[in-house]
């Protein structure tokens, strides 16, 4: 999995966080245009895509596309070149090379703001605060207040524990002078991640939200900022979103399954209340909802007696299934007297065909929703055995006479017989032999003795 842009913030970052950062107002991602003065060295700012390509994939932590869009744009990134290859050396953790390239570039345009702006900047994510603000106050004393020494202030703000609220400020103020401003979508989306976690520990859900869906708009690609946006949807702004992003986020690899079931089991619960106030269409739409959440939490680990309400309420699905299984195989069985009153018999077998393959359909779905369901897995025991799939009828047929026990006799079925036909017509007779012999040990006097002898005299 990416690190992510975040990876590169010191450890103490995440302690920003539970500081109180409260967005003043007006402080979005608009405002009225700063009175800033803009630097010298804007308008040679190079426009090339190339170049605009490469100084995107620098600010994002792309890597792989930074090294070849870098090595493409030595020529038409002009004085920026080196500029744009310290941030690359800086991504590849070669410090000293980036400094080396930044000196040397201030050294040969002492009255560019832009080396020494990226220089407080790679000390700032990297941790080094005290060089980061040397740096800063040299910098601001030779070249005054410019966008790029903002943008280096305002990230070398969100780094510094407390001061993520002024960094922010800076940062919007440097945008706002300079709107074509590069570097700083980066520091935005880190910001706004920030202030974002900070409501939500606050309890301002709105503000939470906000700000994470700007983080993401700033920086799609940073996992981090998605999970905040997740977290604070998932507090019942938005469930179904929330579990959307946490889904795509463990796709990724992020370790969020914790925060995904209890999205889930939060979501379910919702949509049932909710429901108490649909019509029947609405409520059956929010029930299957609430399956496919409920289903899903099995599928994350969560032991289905732990599903809390929704264990029963996969249970009656799981017997509404069953029973159109049913139904479906009680057409069939209506329809056999039918072709001796003149109804054709090949269009009964296209609807028995139909009735059967959607008998199969409810039963599958039925054990889906309840794997132990008793009547479910006897209807599909006999649907293989009508299908002569003989072996795995009877394995079916046995393992429920092994559930019921010395039960088997208050069912209204024989079992072990099931089982021994099931034997018997996979060809095994020694395994038929042993299921009705069983049952005569176990219930020597019981209910289906008489079937059982006649079966068994019946076997060589």
């Amino acid at each position: 999995m990416p690190a992510g842009v975040l990876g590169a913030l010191p450890r103490w970052c995440a302690l920003v966080a539970a500081l109180a950062l409260v967005l003043p107002a007006g402080c979005d991602d608009g405002g009225s245009a700063s009175d800033l003065p803009v630097s010298a060295y804007a308008g040679s700012r190079s426009t090339d895509p190339q170049v605009v390509a490469a100084r995107a994939a620098l600010d994002h932590r792309r890597l792989a596309e930074a090294r070849a869009l870098v090595d493409e744009v030595a020529l038409a990134a002009g004085t920026e070149e080196p500029l744009l290859r310290a941030r690359l050396a800086d991504m590849e953790g070669d410090l000293f090379e980036a400094v080396r390239l930044l000196r040397q570039a201030s050294t040969e345009r002492p009255g560019d703001p832009r080396p020494v702006a990226a220089l407080v900047e790679i000390f700032a994510w990297r941790g080094r605060l005290d060089d980061a603000q040397a740096e800063l106050d040299a910098a601001r004393a030779a070249h005054g207040r410019v966008p790029e020494l903002v943008r280096a202030h305002g990230v070398l703000g969100i780094c510094t524990p407390g001061g993520a609220r002024s960094g922010l400020e800076l940062l919007l103020e440097a945008q706002r002078a300079d709107p074509t401003l590069p570097f700083v979508e980066r520091a935005l989306g880190a910001a706004y991640l920030l202030a974002s976690q900070s409501a939500l520990r606050s309890g301002d859900v709105a503000t939470a939200v906000d700000t994470a869906r700007k983080a993401v708009e700033h920086t799609p690609d940073e996992v981090r900022a998605r999970e905040a946006l997740a977290d604070a949807l998932a507090t019942g702004a938005d469930l179904e979103r929330a579990v959307e992003l946490y889904e795509s986020l463990l796709a990724e690899g992020l370790d969020v399954r914790a925060k995904l079931t209890g999205s889930l089991r939060a979501a379910a619960t919702a949509a049932m209340v909710a429901a108490l106030e649909l019509d029947a269409a609405g409520r059956e739409r929010t029930d299957e909802d609430r399956e496919r959440w409920y289903l899903r939490m099995c599928e994350l680990g969560v032991a289905r007696e732990d599903l809390g309400q929704g264990r029963a309420f996969l249970q009656a699905r799981a017997r509404v299934a069953v029973d159109a299984a049913f139904d479906a195989l009680d057409s069939v069985a209506t329809r056999e007297g039918l072709i001796a009153k003149g109804y054709p018999a090949a269009e009964l077998e296209r609807l028995n065909v139909e009735s059967r393959a959607a008998a199969a359909a409810a039963i599958e779905r039925a054990l889906v929703l309840d794997p132990h369901s008793f009547s479910a897995r006897g209807l599909k025991g006999e649907m293989l055995l009508e299908g002569e799939r003989f072996s795995d009828a009877a394995v079916v047929f046995e393992g429920l006479c092994a559930e019921v026990g010395d039960r088997i006799d208050e069912l209204p079925l024989a079992l072990h017989i099931k089982a021994a036909e099931a034997w018997l017509g996979a060809g095994d007779t020694q395994r038929a032999r042993d299921a009705l012999l069983a049952y005569l040990a176990a219930n020597p006097s019981g209910l289906w003795e008489n079937e059982t002898h006649a079966l068994l005299d019946t076997i060589p």
